[in-house]
């Protein structure tokens, strides 16, 4: 009797183990795929940085070698009769400082793009761990943080620079 009644147990059990399963099986794709995306996203921040690290460097690079053209324009440029070459020179130098600005701007652009991927990524963990663990709680709305972010509709996202 104690066994029959232990076989009809696990029997119901099985089955609404089974329908619970057959009920959530969207919503175990759906969190995979995001979980997925996840994983692509965190790969493609960290290619961008190191794109940023790259662009960082060169400027520094740059920075250094206008400053040591700067530094021997100065000491020729006293020397020189003609004006007309230390013209062209500060016109260029004047150039490179434009470039230089125009690095930084892109550098913090990247820098930003990144920092806003990354604050998307951990929101949306957030939500989707929020989700699994009980909907509707204030705790994991919490967490979540307010609405929907920029990765709320999924999909590969990029960086333009």
């Amino acid at each position: 009797r104690v066994g029959a009644d232990a076989g009809g147990a696990l029997e119901r059990l099985a089955a609404r183990e089974a329908a619970l399963a057959a009920q959530h099986a969207g919503a175990l794709s759906e969190f995979a795929a995001a979980r997925r995306a996840l994983a692509e996203a965190q790969e493609e921040a960290a290619a961008r940085a190191d794109g940023v690290g790259a662009r960082d460097s060169e400027l520094h690079r740059l920075g250094a070698a206008l400053e040591e053209a700067k530094g021997a324009l100065e000491e020729r440029g006293s020397s020189l009769s003609d004006a007309s070459p230390l013209v062209r020179i500060k016109a260029a130098i004047a150039a490179l400082r434009g470039e230089l600005g125009g690095m930084e701007v892109r550098i913090g652009v990247v820098s930003h793009a990144l920092t806003q991927l990354s604050l998307s990524d951990k929101q949306a963990a957030a939500r989707d761990a929020a989700a699994r663990g009980g909907e509707g709680s204030a705790a994991s709305a919490a967490v979540a943080g307010p609405g929907p972010g920029p990765g709320a509709r999924g999909g590969k996202r990029g960086v333009r620079l």
